[in-house]
């Protein structure tokens, strides 16, 4: 099995395959990461999960192969497995128009040539101004020997969501930091800013053991009620809920092998888990114009917020609750996923 990163950048072709082992470390978060190959001789450039309130759920491995040329792994990125099976599984339906996916995350590379006309004005509640580029800030912020492992993360899901749905807008909301923590007030009030700026679906690739009173006081709210919020169920390979994928008014997304036939060896289980889909080899944007490949339980949530995306744009008469309960059931996979009764 390889892994490819390309950089879209004529000047730039570097060409470097290799076969994927499965070294992994375990860090204080329970999530399961492996260091990222250097590819341009900078510093920072591995992605891990992150310990803290809320942390970014990724798992990546990637290198170079300068022989491709930028339309072959464009080509690469549009005709993907996963998004294939996502196609088949929403039929003909619309391909997002009219639909704002927020994406919660570390921001987005605003410049890379896959997100280009996708990206609708956000907020960046890390530095509270009205640029959430996703940037390296140099520093090791939560202690565990990584520097910016987070970084290209929510570039990396926005890409995903537009893989599925094209036409869709993306919402770019940046709450984590470069080492992909960030406090649980912080992510409710991005959450709250996205429903309020008018998105139709949350998408958040980040979770926590620990369920906030800020999210339940959401939920008590109705604010969970006014757009269909998707979180990740989390890379712990364990049945270890994680929030806000577990609240009773979000969809939990763990992540499969491309046939939908077995469960991602990293991902998260357990009857809390709403929807099962590809979460392994996905390729997408990375900030700084490269194209990764990336497992994980973030990337599987990013498909879904764009099925949902598609569907929503297709039928624009269904509430978030209608929406919520049709994305559980076309999307459920038996052993892989509990029931439906908490969405009915």
């Amino acid at each position: 099995m390889t892994r490819l990163v390309k950089r879209l950048n004529d000047q730039s072709r570097l060409r470097a395959l290799r076969t994927l082992t499965r070294a992994v470390l375990l860090v204080v978060a329970a999530s399961l990461v492996v260091p990222v190959a250097n590819f341009d001789s900078s510093p920072g450039d591995n992605i891990a999960t992150a310990d803290g309130l809320s942390f970014a759920w990724g798992l990546t491995f990637a290198w170079a192969d300068p022989a491709m040329t930028e339309s072959a792994a464009v080509a690469m990125y549009e005709n993907q497995e996963a998004v294939e099976v996502m196609d088949d599984l929403a039929g003909k339906v619309d391909d997002g128009d009219g639909i704002v996916v927020a994406v919660i995350d570390t921001g987005v590379d605003f410049s890379h040539p896959l997100l280009d006309g996708r990206i609708v004005a956000g907020w960046d509640f890390v530095d509270g101004d009205n640029d959430p580029t996703d940037e390296r800030d140099g520093l090791d912020g939560d202690n565990d020997g990584l520097v910016d492992e987070a970084y290209g993360h929510g570039t990396f899901v926005s890409s995903i969501v537009a893989a599925v749905a094209p036409d869709a807008q993306i919402m770019v909301v940046r709450v984590l930091e470069a080492d992909g923590i960030a406090d649980a007030d912080r992510v409710a009030e991005a959450m709250a800013w996205a429903v309020d700026h008018g998105a139709d679906i949350v998408n958040l690739s980040l979770g926590s053991e620990a369920r906030s009173s800020v999210l339940r006081r959401l939920s008590r709210d109705g604010l969970l009620d006014e757009a269909l919020f998707v979180a990740a169920a989390g890379n712990t390979a364990a049945d270890t809920k994680s929030y806000p994928a577990a609240a009773d008014d979000v969809i939990s997304v763990t992540a499969t092998d491309d046939h939908r036939k077995h469960r991602a060896w990293f991902a998260a289980y357990g009857d809390w888990v709403d929807v099962a889909v590809p979460g392994e080899d996905l390729i997408g944007a990375m900030a700084g114009g490269l194209l990764i490949s990336w497992d994980g339980t973030s990337g599987a949530t990013a498909l879904v917020s764009g099925f949902a995306a598609r569907e929503l744009s297709t039928d624009p008469s269904l509430d978030p609750k209608d929406l919520r309960r049709f994305v559980v059931r076309s999307l459920a996979a038996p052993g892989l996923t509990g029931s439906h009764d908490r969405h009915d």
